[in-house]
């Protein structure tokens, strides 16, 4: 196994000078006020109780930046600024480092001939080195991946009372707001490799501008020990293989999730793509023994593994294709941990008691009563509740229909459905079809809906209309869900169509590919058209000042045909008000306007937004989840929900004047 990050040597000398007049010609210092863009947070999450460090990369990264995040319970500061050398301080920069090669190069000779002495070279010379070779690496990569260019180092404070789970991190400066980056409160002890340096990637990838990176950079060690259990954190960089010592005694039941693509599921520029982690396992004597590249359709991989001898073993992470960068951030958790592979049923009816069955590995529990006291639609199940880990967070749907489980039937005709209803079933063998009867009457609308992939099953559904005779009236293989903006095969099946006439007609439910068993499970829909809509609000954070205004859109995702118009407003929003918070009938989207009164609340302040709308002559609420337009491989555009809108005021003078005209977003403040 090959070690991580070794440094090949070169020539240095001259390579030292050529990189120092490349520096003294570099590109002037950064814009300032500008909004925000962060391109990766490392580590991605921490224990509750700690405090430790946190790099933030990305461009426009002031440091008077400030750090926010969602939920309760942390705090963040701002404790240094790394950013490439400006114009005015190249000159003295590239003299000290040709001074510092001349001087190393003098130094590693001397040693060569046994000639070296104490003083010839300390240990404040190689920092210095060290450093100047991180700044010009900097300089360098910043021309080629500007979205790293920059970095920021936070003390991040985690409260030992704070829930666990997923948070939206942004970065707020008087430029604007970031985009939010995920971040996880953990209950494990952790631990983290140091971060991935400029300096590590260029002498991967800088070709021969790197050659006395190659030369002087220091590298950390390869292999690091990972005490059980833990969550490991790390960044593979190009080429890389990271590899973690586990001690393991015979008969352990090793369980092992890795969170990368899910921290970031959407890269913009998509080259060199996003993390696509391939984990592998060996024993003391360097056989491999278990390796995993994903977990059915998510492709972060998940390993199971009974050690069959007490010893050393090496766990290794890298891309799939050696593929690296800075925001290639994962996050492993490893340990003889309990972790779910399926649970049943997949959702229940608002307000009743099921309950869940789950099955796995390492599991204390396999029975969980459970109230579907929320709203309807899909909810993140916590891990608290089921007390074990997952490859995801665990979804579950709720419904207002009258829910039935999968018939066991064995006759020759299918079990009979009462309208409406939704059936929770599972396709148990490889090319099984299940079928179900139920009656209409001429010019009836029907809507038959399966929810599988959205809630976690590997089921790629087809759905398929059939008459009393089989004939088949409408099929569907996949239908998208603008909703479901982290799911990017779309393997759920929808059909809508008209009823001939009466009688009865059947639902047909199979696997697209053939396939089939116990985890296999769906829910099957099948009703009459339920008008309906869900909102999202994108971007999910502004930045204004008092007076001012931001825009947003609102987008409306309209179900079974509702076309009705959706008056938008702020829930309990003191400060702030909404104008133009109308989607028209018809329309998916709106362009609405925010606006920070002169009692907006200084600094960041969450909003929470709803819709209303009038449905069969009721008057219907919805939520307005905050959101953000992500997308993949230049082509294909997802609005992704996130925890929190974010509305960010400056502390400082309002915008305008009492008395005179909101200034329109964008605009300069009114002079006094």
């Amino acid at each position: 196994m090959s070690a991580r990050r070794a440094p090949l040597r070169t020539s240095g000398a001259l390579g030292i000078a050529l990189l120092a007049a490349a520096l003294a010609h570099a590109p002037a210092a950064r814009a300032q006020n500008r909004n925000p863009s962060v391109s990766y947070i490392y580590p991605a999450g921490g224990r509750r109780g700690t405090t430790f460090r946190m790099v933030v990369g990305g461009r426009q990264l002031p440091d008077r930046a400030e750090p926010v995040f969602s939920g309760t319970g942390l705090t963040a500061r701002v404790v240094a600024a790394r950013n490439p050398p400006r114009q005015d301080q190249q000159d003295a920069l590239s003299a000290e480092l040709r001074e510092l090669g001349r001087r190393k190069e003098v130094s590693l000779r001397r040693k060569d001939r046994g000639r070296g002495e104490a003083d010839d070279w300390s240990e404040t010379d190689e920092a210095r080195l060290q450093d100047l070779i991180e700044l010009m690496a900097m300089l360098a990569r910043s021309r080629e991946a500007p979205a790293f260019a920059e970095r920021l180092e936070l003390e991040v404070t985690i409260a030992p009372d704070a829930p666990p789970g997923r948070r939206d991190f942004r970065l707020v400066s008087p430029g604007g707001i970031s985009a939010p980056q995920i971040f996880e409160v953990g209950e494990l002890p952790e631990i983290a490799e140091p971060p991935l340096t400029a300096a590590a990637v260029m002498s991967t990838v800088g070709g021969q501008r790197a050659g006395p990176w190659r030369r002087f950079l220091s590298l950390p060690k390869s292999e690091r020990e990972a005490p059980l259990p833990a969550v490991v954190n790390g960044q593979i960089g190009p080429g890389e293989r990271d590899p973690w010592r586990l001690d393991l005694r015979a008969g352990q039941r090793l369980v092992v999730v890795v969170a990368a693509r899910e921290l970031r599921p959407y890269i913009a520029d998509a080259v060199p793509g996003w993390c696509d982690t391939v984990i592998s396992l060996y024993d003391p004597e360097d056989r491999p023994v278990a390796a995993a590249d994903s977990w059915r359709f998510h492709p972060d991989p998940v390993l199971y593994y009974e050690a069959r001898r007490d010893g050393p073993h090496t766990l290794e992470i890298r891309d799939c294709i050696y593929r690296g960068r800075e925001d290639f951030v994962y996050r492993m958790t490893v340990g003889e941990l309990p972790f779910v592979t399926d649970w049943r049923p997949l959702g229940a009816r608002a307000g009743a008691t099921t309950r869940l069955e789950l099955a796995g590995w390492n599991l204390d529990k396999t029975v969980i009563p459970l109230t579907a006291d929320l709203a309807r639609g899909i909810h993140a199940l916590p891990p608290a509740l089921l007390g074990a880990y997952a490859a995801a967070p665990l979804r579950f749907a709720v419904d207002d229909l009258p829910e039935i489980a999968e018939p066991n039937s064995r006759g020759r005709r299918p079990p009979t459905v009462t309208l409406p209803a939704i059936v929770n079933g599972r396709v148990e063998s490889p090319g099984e079809s299940d079928v179900y009867a139920f009656s209409g009457i001429a010019g009836q609308r029907i809507v038959a809906e399966i929810y599988a992939r959205r809630l976690g099953s590997p089921l790629d559904s087809r759905l398929e209309l059939l008459d009393a005779a089989d004939a088949v009236l409408a099929a569907n293989d996949d239908h998208p869900d603008r909703g479901a903006g982290l799911v990017t095969h779309h393997a759920d099946a929808r059909l809508e169509a008209t009823l001939p006439k009466d009688g009865e007609y059947r639902v047909r439910v199979s696997d697209a590919q053939d396939r089939g068993g116990e985890t296999f499970a769906y829910r099957l829909r099948v009703s009459e058209p339920r008008p309906d809509f869900e909102l999202r609000i994108v971007p999910s954070g502004v930045a204004l000042r008092r007076g001012a205004t931001a825009t947003v859109t609102a987008h409306a995702l309209r179900r079974d045909g509702f076309a009705g118009d959706i008056d938008l407003a702020l829930v309990e929003a003191q400060g702030f008000e909404l104008s133009g918070a109308r989607i028209p009938a018809g329309k998916d989207e709106a362009k609405i306007t925010i606006r920070a009164g002169r009692d907006a609340p200084p600094g960041p302040t969450e909003l929470r937004f709803r819709g209303e709308a009038e449905i069969g002559g009721l008057r219907v609420t919805r939520p307005a989840l905050p959101a953000e337009d992500q997308e993949q491989a230049f082509l294909w555009r997802f609005v992704v929900p996130f925890e929190t809108f974010v509305a960010h005021v400056p502390r400082g003078p309002p915008a305008t004047p009492p008395g005179a005209r909101p200034a329109a977003a964008g605009a300069a403040p009114a002079r006094p």
